[in-house]
């Protein structure tokens, strides 16, 4: 994919690891946390930011520099979310992240995102229970895609910034 992007475009600059899954699981039920479910979350939501990142640092180094910008989840700080081993997995996220800017430095500057509640289609079935999160938050509103796009486009051009995990979240966790 790095090798397309390079040779179509001449160098890759920027990365946004995006790529998640989930699974629905209560948090208290760790019988129903399969292996199955392991394997999935983190082989895409940690290994395949790690792979993409590592694949495109060398094209970012050969250009003079770049920016990754790696999308985590308040359920990585909280320990809450969806199930365990996605709050498990993204909170390995701003590790990796951490771990990149230090491994990155001085020409790649690595950050992070970390969304709370966004008003996506993850939430399809679920409108009540975002409605009724919405007012708990401190602005008492769910953020949009387009937020959490902004706060991305930011991570990607502040030049004086690594290492660092931007929580987007409406107020949520505090």
């Amino acid at each position: 994919m790095f090798g397309i992007a390079d040779q179509t475009f001449g160098s890759v600059d920027l990365l946004v690891n995006n790529a998640s899954v989930t699974r629905h699981i209560p948090l208290q039920d760790l019988e129903a946390v399969t292996d199955d479910a392991w394997d999935e979350l983190v082989n895409t939501n940690v290994k395949g930011m790690f792979y993409c990142a590592r694949a495109a640092a060398p094209l970012m180094v050969r250009g003079g520099g770049g920016a990754i910008v790696n999308v985590g989840s308040i359920a990585g700080k909280t320990g809450r979310g969806s199930s365990l081993p996605y709050a498990v997995s993204k909170a390995a996220v701003h590790g990796l992240t951490l771990s990149l800017a230090h491994a990155l430095a001085p020409l790649v500057r690595v950050n992070a995102i970390v969304p709370g509640a966004v008003s996506t289609r993850w939430w399809a079935g679920r409108e009540e229970q975002m409605r009724k999160l919405a007012p708990s938050t401190l602005l008492a509103s769910i953020s949009s895609p387009e937020d959490i796009a902004r706060a991305i486009r930011f991570a990607l051009e502040q030049e004086a910034m690594t290492g660092q995990l931007v929580t987007v979240d409406s107020g949520q966790t505090l």
